[in-house]
């Protein structure tokens, strides 16, 4: 029975620091997908997106590298700290793989002629 709550425990753990930066992240995330989406559906899209995955990536790396053998009471403690290096590993990792994704979007400014370039569209076809 030990065993069950431990698992329980490693899974509320990881919800937690998701929510938790989701918390964070709430007052400035829309802010800044409106302003690099220039359309609040697009923003709105990618919020929706960014959270899914501050709570999927988390909870699927602490069942992915749970350990996978019994849980004796002596070892809570060390399931425990491995329950949080999991879950803030995951957290890490999509924070990282969403921040990489935005980073892209974002137009770079030329800083010889001081004007944004649209970094989406290849150079061949951008005629501006």
């Amino acid at each position: 029975m030990i065993s069950l709550y431990i698992f329980l425990s490693e899974i509320c753990l990881s919800l937690a620091i998701s929510l938790f930066t989701l918390l964070l992240l709430r007052g400035s995330l829309q802010g800044v997908l409106t302003d690099l989406c220039q359309n609040t559906q697009r923003a709105e899209f990618w919020t929706s997106f960014t959270k899914l995955m501050l709570i999927i990536g988390p909870l699927l790396s602490t069942l992915l590298f749970r350990p996978s053998s019994g849980y004796p009471d002596y070892y809570s403690v060390i399931i425990f700290r491995e329950t949080l290096r999991h879950a803030l590993m995951g957290g890490f990792i999509t924070l990282s793989g969403m921040g990489f994704v935005i980073w892209k979007t974002i137009p770079r400014r030329n800083t010889t002629t001081n004007q944004e370039t649209d970094n989406l569209v290849p150079a061949s076809n951008n005629r501006g």
